[in-house]
């Protein structure tokens, strides 16, 4: 749902259509630019697919960075990893013991 739109004419000459959607955490704001020409060209509804197709691509955005570990969880898995990495080189790198000679 479109909550509220303005469209105006910047400062270098171009359309601009600024447009918000509500969303569940809060409010996407954002804006369309267009030469005088490109606009002309586009119906009202391609505009509004325009609008629509902005806000699922930042949604999915938003999705893939809410998948990410946090970044204090992400150090701990690194340290971790890096941590059994040098134990296994370690280990593998040690002989046995029956193979020592004294």
């Amino acid at each position: 749902m479109i909550i509220d739109e303005t469209t105006d004419i910047t400062e270098d000459g171009k359309i601009r259509v600024i447009f918000e959607k509500e969303y569940e955490h809060g409010v996407f704001k954002d804006a369309l630019y267009f030469t005088q020409e490109e606009y002309a060209l586009h119906s009202e509804i391609e505009i509004e697919n325009m609008k629509q197709q902005r806000y699922d691509n930042w949604v999915v955005v938003v999705a893939e960075m809410s998948n990410q570990p946090d970044p204090v969880e992400a150090e701990n898995i690194k340290k971790q990893r890096y941590d059994n990495w040098v134990k296994n080189i370690t280990e593998m790198s040690t002989p046995p013991v029956e193979d020592v000679v004294v």
